[in-house]
């Protein structure tokens, strides 16, 4: 629809009603603000999936321990510091606590010494 110029009553072909204009300036508007709030919750999502994944593991671990006969914060706090001295693979990475931890059943010789006696205790000894 052409408009006239209001100034010379000449016709003005792209010219965009400012009715139109306005309609079309509120609805960017709007969307820019459900961005910023999709956005938002989106980093809140990737967040509570991070801690998700990291509760999944130490619930993991918790129930290797437990398994073992490790019910004791202090042990706990002593197998983890085992672990944390113990080397890294020949990929880089150390397995994860849950797994070390795991194969104690089938290797008694892989359970660290300062870890032995508690283990003893708990009536699940190496051997």
């Amino acid at each position: 629809m052409a408009m006239k110029c209001p100034a010379c009553s000449a016709d003005v072909p792209d010219a965009i009603p400012k009715e139109r204009f306005n309609e079309v300036n509120t609805k960017k508007n709007q969307l820019e603000s459900e961005n910023k709030l999709l956005a938002a919750q989106a980093t809140k999502a990737e967040q509570l999936e991070q801690e998700l994944t990291s509760t999944r593991e130490r619930h993991s671990t918790d129930l290797a321990l437990i398994d073992a006969g490790i019910t004791d914060a202090d042990v706990r706090a002593v197998v983890e510091l085992a672990h944390s001295r113990l080397p890294a693979g020949e990929d880089g990475a150390k397995p994860a606590v849950k797994d070390w931890v795991s194969t104690w059943k089938e290797n008694p010789a892989a359970v660290p010494p300062i870890v032995r006696p508690f283990l003893q205790q708990a009536g699940k000894g190496p051997g």
